[in-house]
């Protein structure tokens, strides 16, 4: 296997993923909007943020289990994986990969056979009230720490204590397995999915506080990503300027970096 370490060679393989993806929804009509730091790139650089290769998009829940239902690549260059497609998947939420590459974390979330790809994030209901809010996501928060602990590995770098501090939440957290724990917070993400609410959330791996309004996401508009038209909600400034601030301003230099967790090789 020859090792991919050039950021440019993975934004390629990132952005052929996407594209493909794209064409899927079109031609279903399934409707996703790129989100997170990949948004920022469209709207600031019109491509790739240049010291980071991450696809992220988002899927209103229906369009993420449509999505899973009915995706394929006729070629089998790219496969979807998710808590519903695969019982080895162990997120709780779905990515679309290379399937000529591999992609080697340094986490307990490795599958066998998965290779770099473009993470695909389900978007579900949150409550209006702004109680009720708060007392979700406090309980959704802890569920992704404790999940983030239950995944990380001893790392040269990090202090001793936060090594043993680490380790002996792994123990308290021996009896439920990653995918148990990934299940339990997908399961906690839809709580709200029955209702009808004004606001949704990414809740599943979402930073806190990620509560947006409903119709910023009724529909999507055309933005332009690395020289092809692909989507954003409707609402991607309001949604940029409540999570990031000043999204056009760059961060300092020392920021400008990709801080990479993970190996990709060619297969």
């Amino acid at each position: 296997m020859k090792e991919i370490n050039s950021t440019g060679e993975l934004k390629q393989i990132g952005l052929e993923i996407l594209l493909s993806v794209h064409q899927f929804c079109e031609d279903h009509h399934i409707m996703y909007s790129l989100a997170c730091g990949t948004l920022i790139g469209a709207v600031r650089h019109q491509g790739f943020i240049p010291w980071d290769d991450d696809v992220d998009i988002y899927m209103l829940r229906n369009d993420y289990n449509r999505f899973l239902d009915i995706y394929h690549d006729e070629t089998g260059h790219y496969q979807a994986i998710s808590l519903e497609t695969s019982k080895d998947w162990k997120q709780p939420y779905a990515k679309v990969f290379d399937t000529h590459t591999l992609l080697i974390e340094q986490s307990n979330t490795n599958v066998d056979g998965v290779g770099f790809g473009i993470d695909v994030f389900p978007i579900d209901a949150a409550p209006d009230s702004l109680a009720d809010w708060q007392k979700y996501e406090k309980r959704r928060v802890l569920l992704q720490r404790l999940f983030g602990m239950k995944k990380m590995v001893w790392r040269e770098g990090r202090s001793l204590a936060k090594n043993i501090f680490l380790y002996m939440m792994k123990f308290f957290l021996l009896p439920f397995s990653m995918r148990s724990m990934a299940k339990m917070i997908d399961r906690y993400a839809k709580k709200y999915n029955d209702m009808s609410t004004s606001y949704l959330a990414e809740s599943c791996f979402g930073n806190p506080n990620n509560r947006f309004a409903h119709a910023d996401f009724s529909t999507s508009v055309d933005i332009y990503f690395q020289g092809h038209q692909l989507k954003a909600m409707n609402g991607f400034e309001n949604y940029l300027r409540a999570f990031y601030g000043d999204y056009m301003k760059l961060p300092p230099k020392e920021q400008r970096i990709t801080h990479h967790a993970f190996k990709v090789f060619w297969t």
